[in-house]
């Protein structure tokens, strides 16, 4: 990707203060506790941060204080099943939390990269894949470790720049939003309307029937295959409900946020279509009625064989009514759950199945309502998904550039003065900010005569430099001996390896290509220094020509010396 003027492309590694582990529980300490703990079911789809099935630990103080997050942490997914792994989200929340193992804090240098600016850009490499493509497989999971996540390169424009891009992004998040707004309403509505129809069922001021769930329904507890994660059982094409499905879509939901194999759907608990589910834990009480087949996990209770005289609608707004007293007798201080015996001795009064059909035609006429704002969501999300790409590629921002250029060339001197502070504090090597892989001209008089001293195999490793390119890099590293050999191999004669390093130390010394020192990543998540240094080879940039110019200025003087 050719980045526009004043963006640069970085490791980040580079512009981050600290990366931080999370840490985990046995689960026998698994208990309930009053520390909320962020982990990966907390990082949605849309990487924004989602506290409804938010678990709560005990643990020591010293644990808080190193693992609390804070506002503005980046909180990244580096282990999960593969199709997830890499899920990125802001943590923007003032209150005491602490993150599990399989979650890394990042916090982000604000001279340099805004937060929410990074944030964005990690969960875009997810959405499009690359997090996966880099991850290592495990038996039953997927991880990107810190030497991994350190090497992402992440393009950086100017502050400036960020921030103008994520005032455009938050424009079409407030539309989103408002989208979800009038789900809202729709929902207020249709509670409004069956107190209207039904008054307060808790009360049973009508004098209805009462009857407890289990004397109208066959009630099934939700079930999940061990070990979470393992790809014999996840990532299939059998949708399984989470609570967060169930909070976003309402009444009506869709399974979509994960899914089983067939082997892990035979573990589990299958609920057909139009089947009614209820939340025991995270959102215990929430109930919906499921739009298409699904399994539903140990945080669910179904309702099979749903007796004739009470229609799933009323059946689920009903539910819905009694959350509040749910809540209440669910047990525990903080974390509430309920239990399968607690849901089966449930009652609620059955009305006349004149006003539960009359109920269900509101709820049609909604529908239709519901359609038309889901329709118009979707082409919002696909709207959102391009301007996002437009966004992180300078794409989005091409004109607004052109009436910022003094203004941007400050803003890009001040981020570059920022990481060369960095590099004086970490790494020996001054960072290349520039783009690497500037064109050569072989002709230009300044070098013509260089070139023409070289032996053919120089020129050859020459030539070949100019194009090389493995997993993304563009250096050439001779102590990286799978790298070396595959540049070896490009070579059309067959010279040894000493050969070949030869003739890079020839033309680094000739100053045709630059001769570097590379910093060794530290593994350890809590140091940024590097652990040592690699000898490497890369073309010159542009702005490093003129060495071609002073040898040829002093063979010069060394001629005219020598003449006189």
């Amino acid at each position: 990707m050719i980045l526009p003027k004043n963006w640069i492309e970085i490791p980040l590694r580079k512009i981050v203060s600290e990366m931080q582990s999370g840490f985990a529980q046995a689960p026998h300490d698994q208990k309930i506790g009053s520390v909320p703990q962020i982990r990966t079911n907390n990082i949605d789809k849309d990487g924004e941060l989602n506290l409804n099935e938010i678990k709560y630990i005990s643990s020591k103080e010293q644990d808080i204080t190193r693992y609390q997050l804070i506002s503005g942490d980046i909180i990244f997914n580096n282990t999960n099943s593969d199709d997830w792994v890499g899920k990125t989200a802001l943590f923007n929340i003032n209150s005491n939390y602490v993150f599990s193992n399989h979650i890394t804090r990042i916090r982000a240098d604000q001279r340099v990269v805004s937060s929410r600016f990074l944030a964005k850009y990690l969960h875009l490499l997810w959405s499009i894949g690359y997090s996966k493509s880099k991850s290592k497989q495990w038996v039953n999971q997927a991880t990107v470790d810190a030497k991994t996540l350190n090497l992402y390169k992440i393009p950086i424009p100017t502050l400036l720049e960020q921030n103008y891009i994520l005032e455009i992004l938050q424009e079409i998040e407030q539309i989103k939003n408002t989208q979800s707004v009038r789900k809202s309403l729709i929902q207020d509505m249709l509670n409004v309307y069956f107190f209207k129809i039904f008054g307060n069922i808790f009360q049973n001021e009508n004098n209805w029937k009462q009857v407890r769930l289990k004397d109208i329904s066959t009630i099934v507890r939700g079930s999940s295959p061990r070990p979470q994660g393992d790809p014999r059982y996840f990532g299939g094409s059998v949708a399984r409900l989470m609570v967060s499905d169930l909070t976003r879509d309402g009444f009506r939901v869709n399974a979509v946020t994960d899914s089983l194999t067939e082997e892990g759907a035979r573990q589990s608990r299958f609920m057909k279509a139009n089947s009614v589910v209820m939340a025991v834990s995270g959102a215990p009480g929430s109930a919906a009625i499921l739009n298409h087949d699904a399994c539903i996990h140990d945080g669910f209770v179904g309702f099979r064989d749903l007796k004739s005289d009470i229609y799933p609608e009323y059946f689920v707004f009903a539910l819905n009514f009694f959350k509040g007293l749910n809540n209440q007798r669910a047990p525990g201080a903080v974390f509430k759950n309920l239990t399968t015996d607690q849901v089966k001795s449930l009652k609620i009064p059955i009305p006349p199945i004149k006003l539960q059909k009359k109920f269900i035609e509101f709820i049609n006429q909604t529908q239709k309502i519901e359609t038309l704002i889901h329709e118009s969501s979707q082409i919002l999300k696909k709207l959102h998904a391009e301007i996002q790409y437009q966004g992180f590629s300078g794409e989005l921002t091409e004109k607004w550039r052109e009436n910022l250029t003094t203004e941007l060339d400050v803003a890009a001197q001040a981020r570059d003065m920022a990481l060369r502070v960095r590099a004086n504090h970490s790494d020996a090597v001054t960072i290349s900010v520039g783009l690497i892989g500037g064109s050569l001209d072989f002709y230009r008089p300044a070098r013509e005569w260089l070139y023409s001293q070289l032996s053919d195999f120089q020129k050859e490793v020459w030539h070949k430099l100019r194009t090389w390119q493995f997993e993304e890099k563009t250096h050439i590293v001779p102590d990286d001996s799978e790298q070396f050999e595959t540049f070896r191999e490009t070579l059309d004669t067959h010279a040894s390896a000493e050969q070949t390093k030869r003739a890079l130390e020839q033309l680094a010394g000739l100053g045709l290509i630059a001769k570097v020192l590379l910093p060794i990543p530290n593994e350890d998540a809590l140091k940024i220094e590097p652990v040592g240094y690699v000898t490497a080879f890369r073309n010159l940039r542009d702005d490093e020509q003129h060495r071609l110019q002073d040898i040829t200025a002093l063979d010069n003087s060394l001629n005219n010396s020598r003449e006189r």
